[in-house]
């Protein structure tokens, strides 16, 4: 949905055409709103395989549900479309970023620590690393749409053409790159502080920031 000419009018998708170039608006339309129910059975089905409760499998499914919904991913990409045109405060920047990249991310780490039937300090760290990366990949995001080309990103820099607030238009490049590592080091911080030791999280967190390099 994010490519589709009524948003982003986006041609390219991770170096390949956008879905509505290569199979038309229709068809993408109509795809990425059955991918949507599909996620929801599909977290269903793997809490079932991993043994959880009923209760628990639903309490997986829901948290994901809420994540990508209104006040989530959906939610923020509806701020993004809304605020062509007009600049943003910092806050209101954060916010959209957290709705639209962070709460997915955030979740992904919630629904493992709930199957895991992880402690609630252990499940509040996770979801704060999982937001602090969030908002540091779309912080990192923003930089690379002012410096990249197409071919290097893999899609279409548009941030500039649409007339959109970004951390870098906001806060300049430098300020920028230094508000993505104080992201990168709060994820740490939370997976520290729960005394979290996962090589595979810290790799993601590192790869985040240095993605692009």
């Amino acid at each position: 949905h994010d490519d589709l000419p009524c948003m982003d009018d986006a041609e390219l998708r991770r170096g390949r055409p956008a879905a509505h170039i290569e199979h038309g608006v229709v068809t993408a339309v109509w795809g990425a709103a059955k991918l949507i129910p599909l996620a929801a059975i599909q977290a269903l089905e793997a809490a079932r395989l991993l043994g959880c409760e009923e209760a628990l499998a639903r309490s997986v499914s829901k948290t994901l549900m809420r994540a990508a919904g209104g006040g989530g991913m959906v939610g923020g990409q509806w701020m993004d479309l809304m605020s062509e045109g007009r600049a943003l405060g910092p806050e209101e920047l954060n916010r959209l970023h957290q709705m639209k990249t962070g709460a997915l991310l955030a979740a992904s780490l919630e629904v493992g620590s709930v199957a895991a039937e992880a402690s609630d300090k252990v499940r509040a760290a996770l979801v704060e690393y999982g937001s602090a990366v969030g908002l540091a990949f779309q912080i990192v995001d923003d930089i690379l749409d002012e410096t990249s080309s197409s071919e290097a990103l893999g899609k279409n820099p548009s941030d500039a053409q649409l007339q959109k607030s970004t951390y870098t238009s906001l806060h300049g490049l430098d300020s920028a790159k230094i508000s993505a590592r104080a992201e990168i080091e709060r994820a740490l911080d939370a997976l520290a502080t729960a005394r979290i030791e996962c090589d595979e999280l810290t790799s993601l967190a590192h790869f985040v920031v240095e993605r692009g390099r």
